[in-house]
């Protein structure tokens, strides 16, 4: 099925990976669980879905910052954050 996740890919983050889709370029993949049609959790396990978003072989750099993006807006959501704050959450992000 081509909507599976092939096996491999880099680890970028927790939940996060990229997958080769050929020589040159890959698609980011998250794990989570299934989401409605208004992207609302619903019932199933978690597993990795493909999340559309494609990165040529010398753009792999722009998927970390992307992931690093999300992390640190996953925070975000859930409390203000001064930009010093939101910052030293960022350099800790990258750091791990």
């Amino acid at each position: 099925m081509a909507s599976e996740v092939p096996d491999g890919g880099i680890i970028l983050a927790k939940h996060w990976k990229l997958v080769p889709m050929d020589d040159r370029n890959w698609e980011l993949c998250q794990f989570r669980t299934p989401l409605d049609n208004h992207g609302n959790p619903k019932d199933g396990e978690p597993r990795w879905f493909r999340c559309g978003r494609f990165y040529s072989y010398n753009g792999v750099d722009r998927a970390m910052e992307y992931v690093l993006d999300q992390l640190a807006k996953e925070r975000a959501y859930g409390e203000s954050m001064e930009l010093g704050s939101a910052l030293a959450e960022w350099r800790r992000l990258v750091g791990e």
